[in-house]
């Protein structure tokens, strides 16, 4: 074969052959069987994420439930939802459990909280033992002359290396790394010998100064563990505050489905009325104006009950739209659920204001977080302030002699090597430039303030929302009170007008008084105690003292600082 001049070193690839061919093939196929399954892959990300969850969830944020994202929505709508169209009535656990499982937002957070979670992984990851590793494969031909009246000559090496190795970065800063090279090489032509080769390299740097603390080499770690734990209680509030928007929601609409049922009532009472006073005319006790104002009357009793209709339906269509129910599908409130909405405004909260804000101050998750992320504040001062150190490490280097001087790759003499080398070196900078570091812990001592600030505000703020709901409930208690007792004596004057219109010692007018006084004191009851209930529902989320349970319900649950 013909050489040519070439002018200086010169390296380029020949055309690969049979061997080097099947040699590419198996690398291919070893690094497709390296990868990791998409299932696979998600499902260890899932086992480790929830483990995390698992292990920071706090006993005081409640029971350990609706946080996974895989969710099967479409199951649980199977489960729940032909039971409830089947009956025609929807309790409020029912409702709860629909909009829990159906809502996009609440989707949304238990998708934040996921992401959070997955952030620590990739923080642990950075303290864990890191394994890496790579190959080559494939053929070389060097033609090389050192000069113009020279033969230049021709190496052909064909063959493969790989490395493996581990790296480890240690709480006290210092970064260890190990490595192992193999090759083994066919030399088809040239000076090169026929055989196998190998390098070993391990490599520690450790800080002294800058670095070295472990408090700021574990603070990636350390703000992720703690990020999580936020966004938990943020996931707590938020189910918590989502629950009491469902059920205020579906007291809201018990209360209109009562009033179209009062509406419907007060009709059927005064059509009842007229025909006593149509039997009551024949023989002249009741005048035809009066029977013309009772005739009028129920006219404007149906137009109230058309328009409260109109209202409950509407409702109940957004109701149903926010369980992804289709609006067609006819369900309505359990009536029993009723009896249960005045069974908890009959049950009082015995707690004044300011042991109110207290239990706030106390429990609130919100208010918790921030006063944690002042903590946090101070720690990212110290972090800042380790940055402004002087660059201080001891590194030692230890690598025996590789065996064998064969070689494989674009530069031949990657693994030609054979001394042995031992290293342990001091190294220093001296810090001469920090600018960046300087503004950095200057940005760190301005967002405590920030931080500190940010906490009294929030702070304020709860103790104005929890005074607020305690007002509103105490209000809201006063008036169910009295509207009760309005609701007993509009019911015992009713009954006494009409016992005296049929011994013609009342009037029409009397009577239709009567019946009206009812009818509002019916409708001022059950928003009275309704806006009790819903009151009351604020108060608890505002105090922090809602424990939300998997299957929709929810208890009272009050923590002391002795606890």
């Amino acid at each position: 074969m013909p050489y040519t001049k070439i002018p200086n070193t010169v390296c380029c690839c020949a055309a690969w052959r049979t061997g080097s061919v099947v040699i590419a093939a198996v690398l291919a196929a070893a690094l497709i069987g390296c990868g990791m399954d998409r299932q696979k892959a998600a499902a260890q990300a899932d086992e480790q994420v929830y483990g995390i969850i698992e292990n920071q969830w706090q006993d005081s944020l409640g029971s350990r439930a609706d946080y996974r994202i895989d969710r099967g929505a479409q199951s649980l709508n199977s489960e729940i939802l032909p039971r409830v169209c089947e009956k025609g009535a929807m309790t409020l656990s029912e409702a709860v459990q629909l909009a829990v499982w159906a809502s996009p937002e609440f989707q949304t957070a238990r998708e934040q909280l996921y992401l959070v979670g997955l952030d620590q992984t990739e923080a642990e990851h950075l303290y864990d033992i890191t394994p890496f590793a790579s190959a080559a494969a494939g053929q070389t031909m060097v033609r090389n002359t050192t000069s113009s009246s020279a033969r230049p000559y021709e190496n052909e090496i064909r063959g493969g290396q790989g490395t493996a190795g581990i790296q480890k970065l240690l709480a006290t800063g210092a970064l260890l790394t190990t490595d192992l090279t193999l090759g083994s090489f066919d030399v088809v032509s040239g000076n090169y010998r026929t055989g196998g080769a190998s390098l070993f390299q391990a490599a520690i740097t450790q800080p002294l100064l800058r670095g070295a603390d472990r408090k700021v080499v574990l603070e990636t770690l350390t703000q992720a563990q703690r990020n999580t734990l936020y966004q938990i209680r943020s996931f707590n509030r938020f189910r918590k505050t989502f629950t009491v928007s469902v059920v205020s929601d579906y007291y809201r609409l018990m209360e209109y489905a009562l009033r179209v049922r009062f509406a419907r009532e007060n009709i059927q009472q005064l059509e009842q009325l007229y025909q006593k006073m149509q039997h009551l005319s024949q023989f002249g006790f009741v005048a035809q104006h009066e029977l013309e104002e009772t005739r009028q009357d129920i006219l404007k009793a149906e137009d109230t009950f058309a328009q409260t209709q109109r209202l409950y339906r509407e409702m109940l269509d957004l109701f149903k739209l926010r369980l992804l129910i289709p609006p067609d599908v006819d369900i309505e409130p359990e009536a029993a659920e009723w009896l249960a909405l005045e069974d908890f405004g009959r049950c009082e909260i015995q707690m004044t204001e300011q042991r109110a804000i207290e239990a706030a101050q106390f429990q609130r998750l919100d208010l918790a977080n921030m006063s944690d992320q002042v903590e946090d504040s101070y720690r990212h001062i110290d972090v800042a302030a380790d940055a402004l150190k002087m660059d201080l490490s001891v590194v030692g280097v230890a690598s025996p002699a590789s065996r064998g001087r064969m070689t494989f790759g674009a530069d031949p003499g990657d693994l030609q090597r054979t001394q042995e080398r031992y290293e342990l070196s001091l190294r220093a900078d001296f810090a001469m430039d920090r600018l960046l570091e300087r503004n950095n812990y200057k940005r760190a001592l301005i967002a405590l303030s920030q931080q500190q600030r940010a906490h009294q505000q929030l702070t304020d703020q709860v103790i104005a929302e929890v005074r607020k709901a305690w007002r509103d409930m105490e209000e809201a208690r006063q008036r169910s009170l009295l509207q009760t007792s309005a609701k007993k004596l509009a019911q015992q004057r009713l009954d006494t007008t009409l016992l005296l219109m049929q011994h013609a010692r009342a009037n029409t007018r009397d009577v239709l008084r009567a019946q009206e006084d009812y009818y509002s004191a019916q409708e001022g009851y059950v928003t009275a105690m309704t806006d009790f209930a819903v009151a009351k529902m604020n108060f608890l989320r505002d105090t922090e003292m809602l424990w939300v349970h998997p299957d929709g319900g929810y208890t009272i649950h009050a923590v002391s600082k002795a606890e």
